[in-house]
C-alpha cells in the first residue's frame, strides 16, 4: 500500500452508514476461514511479491501476511461521518483495544483460523489488563496468536513501525486523541473511526460490514451484520408495547460494572452508553436520570459512568426493580464470569457480597430486588462486540422476565460461537446467570 490507513473505534454516539459490495478482481482474492499452506503460485502486486495459499489467500511472500489487492470500488462512512471510497482491499492491520470495542472478536468471526495472517501487531496494554484471560484462552487454543508482536498504542511511531495496512483502535473522542492526530497530520496516515459502544444496531451492522469490506470478506460480514440486526431489532421494537402494558412505567434497573467489588462501588451507566443503552432501548431505565432529581447521593454523579453508594441504593429501594452485575473473567471484582467459572462459585460470591455487614456494601441484603431474586450476573464481554446481542437478550430477560422467559442468552452465545468462531476456539463456563432461577430451582 502507498498509503497507510488507521481506523479508530470511538466511544461517542455517532452514525455509520456503509454501502458496498467488494469484488476482488481476478486473479487476486482473499477470503475463507480455513488455514492453508503456500502453494508456490507467485506474482508481484504493487511492488511486493505475493503468493497464493492452498485455500486461496494471497499473502505477502516475505511476511506471510494478507496482501491487499485491487478490487471494484467500495464506499463506507466512518464513525465521525466522513465517507471514503477505495478500490483495493487492505494489507494486514495493527489493532488495539482488541476486545473492548476493537476489532479482534469481529475479525475472528470474519477471518477464522487465518486470523494471524490479518494482524501485524496488537496492543500490549490491553493484553495485561482485565482482558488478559480472554487472550490466555485465545492463545491456548490458537498458539499462533501468542507470537503476534506487541505494540504501544500510545506511540504513533510504534504503530507506524509495524507497517500496517490499517490501524484499528478505540478512544474517547477524535478531537482528544493525540495519537490519531499525529498519525494523520504528521505521518500522513489516514484515520477512520469504528463504533460499538452506542449500541445502535445500524451502526454496529455497518461497523461489521466495514471490516469485511476491507478484506474482501463482504458476504461473511453481511451475514454477521444481518444476524446481529435480526436478533436485537425485535427486542428494541417491542419496548414501547411493554412500557405501555406496564402503565407507562419503565422498570428501574441498577447496573454495576466490575463484578461487585467488596471494598468499593464501581461505575453504573447512563442511558446512552453500553449496558445503560441496552436497558433504555429495551424499555427499562437506568438509575441516573430518574434519581438525580430526587437528590440521590452519588460518589460521582456526572457523565456516562456514575457511581452510587449503599445509602443511595437503600434510600431508593422501592424504585429498584432488578440488579445487573457485569463481570470480567478476572481482575478486582468479587465475582468473575467466563471460561472457567461455575454457577456454584458465582452464587457463593453473590451471597457474600449481599450479606456484608461491614464496609461499603453494608445493608444491601435489604434490597427488595435481592430478596426477590431479581439479580443477574452477566459477562462484561457480551457488550461492545459483534455478539453483544447476547447481552441485549440477557438484559431483556431481566427487565421483562415474563415476556422473555423462553430466551436462553447463554445458549445463543454458545451456538453463535460454535457456528462462527474458528473451530480451534473452545467455549465453556458461565456467561449469564439469573440468581432467582438458580435458588428457586
Amino acid at each position: 500500500m502507498d498509503k497507510k490507513i488507521a481506523i479508530i473505534a470511538v466511544v461517542a454516539i455517532v452514525a455509520i452508514t456503509a454501502v458496498a459490495v467488494v469484488v476482488v478482481l481476478n486473479p487476486f482474492g482473499n477470503g475463507g476461514s480455513g488455514g492453508g499452506d503456500v502453494t508456490g503460485d507467485e506474482v508481484s502486486w504493487n511492488g511486493k511479491p505475493v503468493e497464493k495459499t492452498s485455500n486461496g489467500l494471497w499473502v505477502n511472500k516475505e511476511t506471510g501476511k494478507i496482501a491487499g489487492m485491487k478490487c471494484e470500488p467500495y464506499t463506507f462512512t466512518d464513525g465521525i461521518g466522513k465517507q471514503y471510497t477505495f478500490d483495493h482491499t487492505f494489507d494486514a492491520i495493527a489493532i488495539a483495544d482488541t476486545v473492548k470495542g476493537g476489532p479482534m472478536m469481529t475479525m475472528l468471526a470474519l477471518c477464522g483460523s487465518d486470523i494471524d495472517k490479518y494482524i501485524v501487531a496488537w496492543d500490549k496494554d490491553k493484553l495485561t489488563s482485565d482482558s488478559m484471560q480472554d487472550f490466555a484462552w485465545l492463545t491456548k487454543d490458537m498458539p499462533k496468536l501468542a507470537s503476534l508482536p506487541l505494540l504501544d498504542a500510545n506511540s504513533p511511531m510504534t504503530v507506524v513501525a509495524t507497517n500496517p495496512g490499517a490501524y484499528v483502535h478505540m478512544m474517547t473522542a477524535p478531537e482528544s486523541d493525540l495519537v490519531a492526530q499525529k498519525l494523520k497530520e504528521t505521518l500522513n496516515v489516514d484515520t477512520f473511526y469504528m463504533y460499538f459502544q452506542g449500541e445502535d444496531p445500524t451502526t454496529i451492522s455497518n461497523t461489521i460490514k466495514m471490516l469485511g469490506m476491507m478484506f474482501g470478506l463482504t458476504e461473511r460480514a453481511n451475514e454477521l451484520a444481518k444476524l446481529y440486526v435480526d436478533k436485537v431489532t425485535p427486542l428494541y421494537q417491542n419496548a414501547e408495547k411493554l412500557i405501555k402494558a406496564n402503565g407507562g412505567v419503565r422498570p428501574q434497573i441498577y447496573c454495576e460494572c466490575q463484578g461487585w467489588q467488596l471494598d468499593k462501588f464501581a461505575n453504573s451507566y447512563n442511558n446512552e452508553t453500553m449496558w445503560g443503552a441496552f436497558i433504555y432501548n429495551l424499555g427499562g431505565q437506568g438509575v441516573k436520570t430518574n434519581w438525580d432529581a430526587d437528590g440521590m447521593t452519588a460518589l460521582d454523579s456526572g457523565g456516562a459512568f456514575p457511581v452510587y453508594n449503599a445509602a443511595a441504593l437503600l434510600a431508593h429501594n422501592a424504585a429498584i426493580d432488578a440488579i445487573a452485575i457485569t463481570c470480567q473473567p478476572e481482575g478486582s471484582g468479587n465475582i468473575h464470569t467466563g471460561y472457567d467459572e461455575t454457577k456454584e462459585k458465582i452464587i457463593a460470591k453473590l451471597q457474600e457480597g449481599f450479606s456484608q455487614t461491614e464496609g461499603p456494601r453494608n445493608g444491601l441484603g435489604n434490597l427488595n430486588a435481592w430478596k426477590d431474586g431479581d439479580v443477574m450476573v452477566v459477562a462484561h464481554q457480551l457488550n461492545r462486540n459483534l455478539y453483544d446481542f447476547v447481552g441485549v437478550e440477557a438484559m431483556a430477560k431481566l427487565i421483562w422476565p415474563e415476556e422473555y422467559k423462553n430466551l436462553d442468552p447463554q445458549k445463543d452465545f454458545f451456538d453463535f460461537w460454535h457456528k462462527y468462531m474458528p473451530k480451534e476456539l473452545s467455549i465453556k463456563g458461565v456467561w449469564v446467570l439469573y440468581y432467582g432461577d438458580e435458588v428457586k430451582s
